[in-house]
């Protein structure tokens, strides 16, 4: 945001500016509290600044990390031995374990009355402030509040910026990172990701309309940031029907990436740059990957993934129609997920086969990999022993060439011994399923549970029915630990892990 845009919104913030200087000046040599309400980041550091320059008392900053505990001992250790004119803290709203440190603030709120005989002023966003209000009323009834806020038109430069700059992010030419990894690096500006929300409040008790695409937008940023994937989907669902709409409705690519579509509605300038068509690609790829996602979180009903093949399949299309390969390459994989989910190995040979020189391109060694695990699987189901070796065996020396990452190794490992067995190589397949077997669960108990079966069979067979019931064992205790079933006795309880199919399923 330009400097000239900060000086206007200071100009609108400057009564409340002055309102927290002159009650913190006023306090000076005994305890008081102040919370400055103010839902942006950077709003509120430049709002520090402003505050350090006009106060006519020097303000201390302490700011909290994810990982602090107590607000009380975090303060001592910040004031030491040397008194403070009065004390600012930043970062409440970070906190991992917020929930556990406003009630302990609490329980020891007369200690910051004793020890603390100086303004302390505590910058909160909606979120805590309500969290204050439930989990520390007492420490919260001493607080006076200073609210500090953006300016409608303000907001809206924002949020229209920050839609910019996610489709110029999303779907820019040449990068070879995934949605995902973008997604973890994502610059929108002005506002943060979890910051859209407030805007969005705010927008709406200003009664500030906005364009439908900024709204569809939105929805889509909203999607990103819900805390479930049925939540998810709804916003992303949303968001598509509306880039359908704009992609359907322009006739060409002069059309698309005009500020007039055939359906009459005007595109913002946060969306010119980009053609609705891969943003609707975008949307379907998004849509597809939380109906997938939405499946693997369901433990223990048949889970029917055959709604996530259509979004993907047309996701794919579309990135082709449009001619980027790159786009192609970061979205197929899912797809041949759900098609290995489905069993549809004629689908998936033909994906698999189009994905691989598109991540040869793309220089991903790990998506490669799945490439080629997908085509052994093919092989397997039409019983062709040597074909599957073949592509098993490059899947672990494709996936050896990313040292950084194998958490398949253990299902590549069972992929090459289910092909051994196929072509008689009983001694083979039983040293990959030891080996495989020694990996561990890697977080992928239904991949350790077939290894571990199919491990079980050769023993069976070879009549060694200790080692058999002893794997049999292990099966139901992994079992039990990711909650796949719901008793094996107490003898055998231990903790619950996470599957990294769920955790993965989390990150829409």
């Amino acid at each position: 945001m330009a400097d000239s845009a900060f000086d206007t919104i200071i100009v609108h913030n400057q009564d409340a500016l002055e309102e927290l200087a002159w009650a913190i000046a006023a306090s000076q040599g005994q305890f008081s509290l102040v919370l400055a309400r103010c839902n942006y980041t950077q709003l509120r550091d430049h709002l520090v600044e402003q505050l350090q320059e006009q106060c006519p008392v020097k303000l201390r900053v302490t700011r909290l990390r994810q990982t602090s505990k107590t607000l009380y001992t975090k303060i001592r250790e910040e004031i030491g031995a040397e008194p403070a004119e009065a004390l600012m803290v930043l970062g409440l709203e970070t906190v991992n374990e917020l929930n556990e440190m406003l009630p302990a603030m609490n329980s020891v709120r007369e200690e910051f009355r004793k020890n603390f005989p100086f303004p302390i002023a505590i910058w909160v966003t909606d979120d805590v402030r309500r969290k204050l209000v439930q989990l520390a009323p007492d420490f919260e009834s001493w607080a006076t509040t200073t609210t500090f806020s953006m300016p409608p038109d303000a907001l809206l430069v924002a949020l229209r910026d920050a839609s910019d700059r996610l489709f110029t992010a999303l779907l820019t030419p040449d990068s070879n990172r995934s949605f995902r990894r973008l997604l973890e690096n994502l610059d929108l500006g002005f506002l943060q990701r979890s910051e859209i929300e407030f805007a969005l409040q705010d927008l709406h008790q200003s009664n500030q309309p906005l364009t439908p695409d900024l709204q569809a937008t939105l929805d889509f940023i909203r999607g990103l940031n819900a805390p479930s994937n049925e939540q998810a989907l709804e916003y992303f669902q949303r968001s598509l029907a509306y880039w359908q709409g704009a992609a359907d409705g322009a006739t060409d690519e002069t059309d698309q990436l005009s500020a007039e579509l055939t359906s009459n509605v005007s595109v913002s300038s946060a969306t010119k740059s980009v053609a609705p068509c891969l943003i609707t690609g975008l949307l379907l790829y998004f849509v597809g990957r939380t109906i997938y996602n939405i499946c693997s979180e369901n433990k223990y009903r048949d889970r029917n993934w055959e709604p996530a093949k259509q979004p993907l399949q047309d996701c794919v299309t579309v990135f082709e129609q449009a001619g980027r390969p790159d786009l192609v390459a970061k979205s197929i994989n899912q797809f041949e997920r759900v098609l290995d989910r489905l069993q549809a190995w004629d689908e998936l040979e033909v994906a698999a086969q189009k994905s691989v020189p598109l991540q040869e391109t793309a220089s991903d060694r790990g998506k490669l990999a799945q490439d080629y695990r997908y085509l052994a699987m093919v092989a397997l189901d039409r019983e062709q022993g040597a074909d599957a070796k073949r592509y098993a065996q490059l899947a672990l020396d494709t996936m050896k060439q990313v040292p950084a990452d194998r958490r398949y190794q253990g299902v590549y490992l069972w992929t090459l011994a289910q092909a051994e067995k196929l072509l008689g190589e009983r001694d083979a397949a039983i040293a990959h399923l030891i080996e495989a077997r020694l990996l561990g669960d890697q977080g992928f108990p239904r991949v350790y549970i077939g290894i571990l079966e199919d491990l079980r069979d050769c023993y069976l067979e070879q009549k060694d029915y200790r080692v058999a019931f002893r794997l049999k064992q292990e099966r139901l205790s992994i079992e039990q630990q990711y909650q796949l079933r719901a008793f094996v006795g107490a003898g055998r309880l231990r903790p619950q892990l996470q599957d990294q199919e769920l955790i993965e399923a989390k990150t829409p």
